[in-house]
């Protein structure tokens, strides 16, 4: 099946994501995370239960009668499931995403065993001096569900929150990925972790005209495969097909000093000398978590020492 075309703007970069089967850790880190590269990784999510039965109808059979946000609106997630089988690129459903899976039900998290390695160590869960940075760091430390049909779009173009990589698993389903490097910035309009630019295949030129520079980069991403983004690479996505995935967010020694100037950023901009000193003590953190390898934020993905 051909990709659709996402519209004359931006241009599309030579450059290939390129696809690995069988990527070793080590591998990873050395050539794609510490680079900062994105890679395709297929074939790693085989040992998965939740690749064979995360289905629409398992949500809807065991899970239809509960209430779920989406697009800011609650929704009974059977009907929700209806609308989804039924979307078309015309009249697409709105996208279920960052649907926090434990909170769903914490049984699913044992379908998603062993979880990929590619996302450890993860510094994000602890806890921290201040309470707003404990809930900032934790929160994307979830794993997340998403489902969305024919059609349906992620919409904003944006880098995840605070710097982290992120780790989308796709269980069902065909997604289209446009993509656009760090270095692309300065032609997309931030304001913040999001771009200005609400259509980037119908964009108003007259309003970003530095747009029509901005290099993309765009693949489909198959069934059991695995796209790895690392830190600051821009992002948005179209649902060729129904689709089911999960996601988390990371952080370790790769990325720790771009996540820590984002989440001290408020707190320095209120109150300084509390901001300066919450940030040396992140940085000291990570020197700490550093000394402890991979073992250091490798058990708190489900376990029991969970931060609640």
């Amino acid at each position: 099946m051909p990709t659709p075309p996402i519209g004359s703007t931006p241009r599309l970069d030579t450059a290939v994501i390129e696809r690995r089967s069988g990527l070793a850790y080590d591998e990873f880190v050395e050539q794609y995370l510490i680079p900062r590269k994105p890679v395709i990784v297929t074939g790693a999510l085989t040992n998965w239960k939740a690749l064979t039965d995360w289905t629409p109808e398992f949500f809807k059979s065991r899970y239809g009668a509960r209430e779920v946000l989406i697009a800011d609106a609650p929704w009974n997630l059977g009907a929700y499931i209806d609308r989804v089988v039924a979307s078309t690129p015309a009249d697409p459903a709105p996208y279920l995403k960052d649907q926090i899976i434990r909170e769903l039900d914490p049984a699913l998290v044992r379908d998603l065993q062993p979880f990929i390695d590619y996302v450890f160590p993860n510094w994000l869960r602890g806890r921290y001096p201040s309470g707003t940075v404990t809930a900032s760091l934790n929160r994307p430390a979830e794993v997340e569900l998403f489902i969305g049909g024919a059609g349906t779009r992620l919409g904003e173009l944006h880098y995840d929150y605070a710097h982290c990589h992120v780790a989308l698993c796709l269980l069902s389903g065909r997604k289209q990925f446009t993509i656009f490097a760090p270095d692309q910035t300065p032609y997309l309009y931030a304001q913040g972790m999001l771009s200005q630019i609400k259509d980037i295949e119908n964009p108003d030129l007259d309003r970003f005209p530095l747009f029509n520079q901005a290099r993309a980069q765009t693949f489909v991403q198959e069934p059991g495969e695995i796209v790895l983004l690392p830190t600051g690479w821009w992002h948005t996505t179209r649902l060729l097909t129904t689709c089911v995935a999960v996601a988390q967010n990371f952080a370790n020694a790769s990325n720790w000093r771009d996540v820590i100037d984002d989440v001290c950023a408020p707190v320095r901009a209120r109150r300084p000398l509390s901001g300066a000193m919450l940030h040396l003590f992140l940085r000291l953190l990570g020197v700490y978590k550093a000394l402890g390898g991979r073992k250091c934020g490798r058990t708190t993905l489900f376990g029991p020492d969970t931060p609640r």
